[in-house]
């Protein structure tokens, strides 16, 4: 629970110093990076979440079905699974509040007024992908982490051309920290799923590191262009 909170602090903190610097040095304000508080904007973040969870989902529902993967139901463990459902609640909308605004209505809006769309989403998804080289180093299969890190970024960047919004891609950010946390955590919670670490798998705490997560990521873009039609991004 502590971690939750101490998460959500840092990144709370740093969520406003983005905008910070952005309304002090460029006149921007929360609109500027495509934050929209108005209904159309709730209901994207409320499509965003349902997204995140289910796309999450298939993943330990894939490991079921393949055989390599486990669970257990430990009755015991829900009431303190609670206070760490709320904690992380607190902590991830920081995470994906700060990460989204600074990579999407930061970084790739701010080359999509210099350069093309593709460069744009191409360099910007670079970037989102290797800063989270540290988080996946340790694993043996880091290098496909990284890979699938920046094909979330293309894919979060493609949803916020079609949209001329942030509001998905921070409830989608949510629903998949939350999710992964509560079945694959370092604590043991009221759901708890295991598996062998592989090049399909990844690792308990990364499984962006594996394969499968990279066949999730394929259903998520067939979703993302059924779904929605570009439209023109607000300069």
């Amino acid at each position: 629970m502590i971690d939750g909170i101490s998460t959500g602090i840092i990144n709370y903190i740093l969520f406003g110093l983005v905008l910070l610097i952005g309304r002090v040095f460029f006149k921007k304000d929360a609109r500027s990076y495509l934050i929209n508080l108005d209904k159309r904007g709730w209901k994207l973040f409320g499509e965003g979440v349902l997204a995140g969870f289910i796309l999450f989902l298939l993943y330990p529902i894939v490991l079921l079905i393949l055989g390599i993967g486990t669970f257990e139901v430990v009755w015991e463990n829900l009431r303190i699974t609670i206070p760490i459902i709320l904690s992380s609640i607190f902590g991830y909308i920081a995470v994906a509040l700060f990460e989204e605004t600074l990579f999407r209505g930061c970084i790739f809006l701010g080359l999509l007024k210099k350069y093309s769309f593709k460069i744009a989403i191409i360099v910007s998804s670079i970037i989102f992908g290797a800063l989270h080289f540290f988080s996946y180093s340790a694993t043996a299969n880091f290098w496909i982490g990284l890979i699938n890190a920046s094909i979330i970024g293309v894919l979060l960047c493609l949803i916020v051309a079609y949209t001329n919004s942030l509001m998905f891609p921070i409830g989608y950010h949510l629903a998949w920290n939350l999710t992964q946390s509560l079945l694959l955590g370092r604590y043991d919670g009221f759901i708890n799923f295991h598996f062998q670490e592989s090049v399909l798998t990844g690792s308990k705490y990364t499984p962006e590191s594996g394969l499968i997560v990279t066949v999730i990521l394929l259903l998520m873009y067939l979703y993302i262009n059924k779904k929605f039609r570009p439209v023109k991004l607000e300069q």
